[in-house]
């Protein structure tokens, strides 16, 4: 009888283990703006005079470095995001997600942003279902659907690049946990990391499959998107886990009756 609970056990651990894995997928900073989304202006760049803001990768700062998607089996449950520079007059904008890349955003981690009378930021984020376009799909007045590129203290830094989504009044999100954004001490030796958590979204069905991803500063000096995969378990670890399992109990049971 204990032979047998030890077995249950095991196969039901053994069920379970795919989806108690935690994968990291790494992301970089490869896009200077969303598809869809250049523009016609320039920037003044020292040693470089005037040069169109479609040509730079990032505007004066922050400048954005890539990170990794945190995955429960299938299941995104965290953002890690890093910066080799910052500044106290920038702020995180919203994330953006493509599951079956249509050119249709599906899901937004969404910053309530408020600012306090004395100067003060705080962040609060949500993830939303929403059905937004983008490149070929964006509508000609995205502005309703979108927050445009916007410096909090009024100054402009990538001109006209959608960083938020407009979320309706009355609309539900599920909480998402975050770390803050790091203001002091930051530089490419000491890079500062931001970190999205707390909350769950299910890519079960687009196991090993590409979704589209997108990411905005307020003020659009530096954005990500890009494509990312979601990781497969390999089943072959967990039968070879399983049968390495199953022949140490026959082992045992043998060794037993031998003695």
């Amino acid at each position: 009888m204990k032979r047998f609970f030890a077995l249950a056990l095991f196969v039901i651990c053994l069920l379970q283990a795919p989806f108690a894995l935690a994968y990291s997928v790494a992301f970089e900073d490869n896009a200077n703006y969303w598809e869809g989304f250049g523009n016609d202006r320039y920037t003044y760049v020292r040693g470089s005079g005037w040069v169109e803001q479609d040509n730079l990768d990032v505007i004066g700062t922050p400048d954005l470095t890539g990170g990794n998607f945190v995955y429960e089996g299938h299941t995104l449950v965290g953002i890690e995001l890093n910066y080799a520079s910052t500044s106290w007059e920038v702020m995180p904008g919203d994330w953006f997600f493509d599951l079956n890349q249509d050119k249709v955003w599906d899901y937004v981690l969404h910053n309530e942003i408020k600012k306090s009378c004395w100067g003060g930021v705080s962040y609060s984020y949500q993830l939303y279902s929403v059905s937004l376009g983008y490149g070929d799909k964006a509508s000609e007045d995205w502005t309703d659907e979108y927050k445009k590129s916007y410096w909090p203290w009024g100054y402009e830094g990538r001109y006209g690049h959608p960083v938020q989504a407009l979320i309706g009044d009355g609309a539900e999100g599920e909480v998402v946990d975050f770390s803050g954004w790091q203001y002091w001490r930051v530089s490419e030796d000491h890079p500062g990391l931001s970190v999205w958590s707390g909350f769950s979204l299910d890519l079960s069905q687009y196991s090993n499959d590409a979704f589209t991803y997108g990411f905005a500063m307020t003020c659009g000096n530096d954005v990500l998107f890009g494509e990312s995969l979601v990781p497969a378990p390999e089943p072959s670890t967990f039968l070879l886990l399983g049968f390495g399992g199953l022949g140490m109990l026959f082992y045992a049971r043998k060794r037993r009756r031998s003695l």
